[in-house]
């Protein structure tokens, strides 16, 4: 009788034992998993890859130069390169443009400054703010602040999906 009531009391001990550490594993682990969930919706590889391709229309087609221009003049730290009319002796660049947007499903594509300084004040939905915020912290190592010739082209995609990718002033 004496055996039972110890192979009781050391199941009880040994179940106690799992659950806290089961519990105190969980924790860590829910809120990685968390994180990582709210973060697939950015800087997905193949977006990535999507804004590169615009990158090299822009460099190759437009010239950022010209946006940086744009930009400057209008006086603000993002600027939307949705509609770009652009057109030279023998194509209209500007129809390129726009079907290589669609192609890729971008939604919205922006031209902003490295480091934002104000984004709440942005009349940006609560989703692209977000984004914004999140890159905003997201200082590469090897890039300097003080570096004004650094930009980001921006972009949210069809399936509400965000990416971002470095530009620099050309020279």
């Amino acid at each position: 009788m004496n055996n039972k009531g110890m192979v009781l009391l050391e199941t009880v001990v040994i179940c106690s034992i799992v659950i806290l550490i089961l519990t105190v594993c969980y924790y860590p682990f829910y809120s990685v998993v968390r994180e990582d969930d709210s973060n697939s919706e950015y800087d997905s590889i193949e977006n990535i890859y999507k804004l590169n391709n615009v990158r090299d229309f822009i460099y190759k087609y437009v010239g950022f130069n010209n946006i940086l221009d744009s930009k400057d003049e209008l006086g603000k730290e993002l600027v939307s390169i949705n509609g770009l009319n652009i057109t030279n002796d023998t194509e209209d660049i500007s129809n390129k443009y726009k079907n290589l947007l669609n192609i890729l499903d971008i939604k919205y594509i922006y031209v902003c400054d490295y480091e934002i300084n104000d984004i709440d004040s942005l009349q940006l939905n609560n989703n692209f703010i977000e984004y914004l915020d999140y890159v905003n912290g997201e200082l590469a190592d090897d890039v300097d602040p003080n570096n004004v010739s650094i930009y980001r082209l921006v972009a949210q995609f069809g399936d509400e999906t965000y990416a971002s990718i470095r530009m620099w002033k050309e020279t």
